[in-house]
């Protein structure tokens, strides 16, 4: 708690010095990967498949992201370094965001938390690396490609075991989009 503190408030420290023991990343990740499953929940309807998925996706995000941005800024820093208990501190900012399910009140100062949580991870990545920003969010772009391609071939094999139906989270998707588009009008 007091790195993700600190880490708040730009105090950071030399890469290799944020490891956890593996119950407490494994306790982190489950945490992180059910409050953003949580945070969907309005949009996965009750479907028990794609809770599932949703789950997974985040459950290997961590992984996915610590490889790429490990890669990509040794390559770019000159030095490679273990990012693995960064990245997931970094991950671990975001679970105060289940307030907004509890309290929509707070809706605005919870995304000031999500963009200041974003911020401080990408400058901490640059420091820590020695990169510049934009490297960082060259990164941020890869990460993100990597874990676009392994959360299709997940959905995938979700499909083939029949965990998920397509057909169903398509029809579900399309109602949800009309919904969202005929609010603002309705409130005209």
């Amino acid at each position: 708690m007091s790195d993700a503190a600190n880490l708040m408030r730009l105090r950071l420290r030399p890469a290799e010095e944020y490891t956890y023991p593996l119950p407490d990343c494994l306790g982190a990740l489950v945490m992180v990967a059910a409050v953003n499953t949580a945070m969907l929940s309005p949009v996965l309807n009750g479907q028990y498949g794609m809770i599932a998925f949703v789950l997974c996706v985040y459950l290997v995000k961590w992984p996915v992201f610590t490889g790429v941005m490990t890669r990509l800024m040794g390559a770019l820093g000159g030095r490679r370094q273990s990012l693995w208990g960064y990245t997931l501190l970094t991950e671990v900012l975001y679970l105060p965001t289940l307030l907004g399910l509890y309290v929509p009140s707070l809706a605005l100062l919870l995304q000031v938390w999500v963009a200041w949580a974003f911020a401080v991870g990408v400058m901490g990545y640059a420091r820590l690396c020695g990169v510049r920003l934009w490297q960082v969010l060259l990164g941020y772009i890869a990460s993100f490609c990597a874990l676009v391609v392994t959360a299709m071939a997940m959905m995938l094999l979700f499909a083939a075991a029949g965990i998920i139906n397509l057909t169903q989270l398509e029809r579900n998707m399309q109602q949800h989009w009309q919904q969202q588009m005929t609010a603002p009008q309705q409130q005209k």
